[in-house]
């Protein structure tokens, strides 16, 4: 009789503790009492968030083995534990990344009295249990439950699937608008309400993870290796190892744990498009001097204004469009100047696929606006596709009003290059062109998210005969090539001279 009393009384003082430590939020005793794992501060900082559900999205970009996934799913055991009638999604890139994510919730259940006291499963034999528990459903007395699923090669089951918590492990190679579409859908009705997880080793910027470091809705957590050997996760003998074996982009990737500058088959360097959007040069004020002038000869001699007229030949007022051509493209106008080698985008503007004499229509407007008929103009637009009557209209528009000082020239990326021995079309040649002008500190550029992250996402690769092709994204890099269109050069560019 005593002993059961004793019994009792230690149930009722670890019910007691359990709560006391889950009203404080004292995560690193409750994790080490329900699930004897002895925890790091920033694995604790992303338990609690997640446990508590302190923040609706999160982004955990940590160190390689560190472990983010283990605090991850022990945050959701937490979760399961203290809420009632919640869904869970979990959902890695393949197949083999979701059945680790399984092995994690079945470790996690199997070595906790209280999950395995609300999991909904026959608990004969211990074989029997962890033949129930692994899994990839599994649901609880309490009325929870959690999916683990494969985001390429099952995406068709995610739309059925509507979630209190979404986890994206791996998030980086989950790629695709379509799949990352579904994901969000997963969100519910009232996304605002649910959590969304991505947690990510920084391998690559096109995917929507990358996309939301940008996002302030978005906590952020980086783990790099200082961190990590800090709160004892690694020791400086394996960073020293890892430092010659490995190379310099995969530890940027692994230990630093930052998306690199470039990787081997980028065309744009990350340090050179933010320089380009720090510049200080103002083209604007540089050019106001230059048309002042042109417009009172009667004030200079011949020779200086000889001078004048030379340096106004430098500067080139440019406007460039990409064209909308199918369902989720958009069409982007750019407008900037050119003074010598070197050129400014000023401002831009985008919308939803739209009738061709509609972007004919702005163009035309902003020709009146910015460009006027005293500066040298150039509209640089694309012709393939619906560009070709853009590109007619604002011909014909740029003869009836008289806009001797503008030229109109249809960019065609299929065209032959010039350098045909370098690349397969004028494409490539002209990213490449921009390539350039960006290693050269000759660009500034406006500050627009999608621009920055489209010209991240580009790539190239060798054909057979060893040119060099542009890779098509998935999506079409709409403000990527409006910005190709804003520097392009061929033959007539090269011909071209204004009267």
């Amino acid at each position: 009789m005593q002993h059961k009393r004793l019994k009792s009384k230690m149930a009722n003082d670890g019910i007691l503790a359990f709560k006391t430590l889950w009203k404080e939020r004292r995560t690193k005793q409750l994790v080490k009492l329900l699930f004897g794992y002895d925890l790091t501060p920033t694995q604790v900082e992303i338990v609690r968030i997640i446990g508590w559900s302190e923040k609706k999205r999160l982004s955990i970009c940590a160190m390689t083995r560190y472990g983010k996934s283990q605090a991850i799913v022990i945050g959701i055991g937490l979760f399961l534990i203290m809420n009632k009638n919640k869904k869970i999604a979990f959902i890695a890139p393949q197949r083999e990344q979701a059945e680790i994510l399984m092995n994690y919730m079945t470790d996690l259940i199997l070595n906790s009295s209280v999950l395995l006291s609300i999991v909904d499963i026959d608990l004969k034999g211990p074989e029997r249990m962890r033949k129930e528990v692994s899994k990839r459903r599994m649901t609880f007395k309490n009325g929870c439950e959690y999916r683990i699923f494969s985001a390429h090669g099952e995406a068709s089951r995610l739309m059925g699937f509507g979630a209190d918590v979404v986890v994206k492990d791996e998030a980086c190679l989950i790629k695709g608008e379509g799949v990352n579409a579904k994901i969000m859908r997963m969100l519910g009705d009232r996304p605002e309400e649910a959590v969304l997880i991505e947690s990510f080793n920084p391998w690559d910027r096109d995917n929507k993870a990358f996309e939301h470091l940008d996002d302030p809705a978005f906590y952020k957590i980086h783990v790099p290796w200082q961190l990590a050997l800090k709160e004892g996760r690694t020791t400086q003998e394996h960073i020293d190892e890892m430092k010659k074996e490995l190379l310099p982009l995969e530890f940027t990737v692994l230990y630093d744990s930052e998306f690199p500058a470039e990787s081997e088959d980028s065309i744009f360097n990350l340090v050179k498009i933010n320089r380009a959007e720090e510049q200080t040069r103002d083209l604007i004020e540089e050019t106001k001097e230059i048309t002042e002038q042109m417009r009172r000869p009667q004030d200079m001699t011949e020779a200086e204004y000889k001078k004048v007229k030379e340096k106004h030949k430098e500067v080139t007022y440019i406007i460039s469009c990409d064209v909308a051509d199918k369902g989720l493209d958009e069409t982007v106008i750019f407008w900037g100047i050119k003074k010598g080698g070197f050129y400014e985008l000023i401002d831009s503007y985008h919308e939803p696929k739209s009738e061709s004499t509609d972007v004919a229509g702005r163009i035309n407007e902003k020709i009146r606006e910015f460009i006027g008929k005293e500066a040298n103009g150039s509209v640089q637009i694309d012709s393939i596709g619906l560009g070709t009557g853009v590109v007619s209209m604002v011909k014909e528009y740029i003869r009836d009003n008289m806009y001797k000082n503008v030229r109109v020239v249809g960019c065609n990326f299929g065209a032959a290059a010039l350098n045909k021995e370098r690349f397969r079309n004028k494409k490539a040649e002209n990213y490449f062109r921009l390539k350039d002008i960006f290693d050269e500190d000759s660009i500034k550029l406006v500050k627009v998210k999608n621009l920055k992250n489209q010209l991240l996402n580009m790539k190239w690769k060798r054909s057979s005969t060893e040119k060099i092709v542009i890779e098509d994204p998935e999506k079409s890099p709409d403000w990527a090539d409006a910005l190709v269109y804003f520097t392009w050069k061929d033959t007539d560019a090269l011909a071209y001279a204004f009267l």
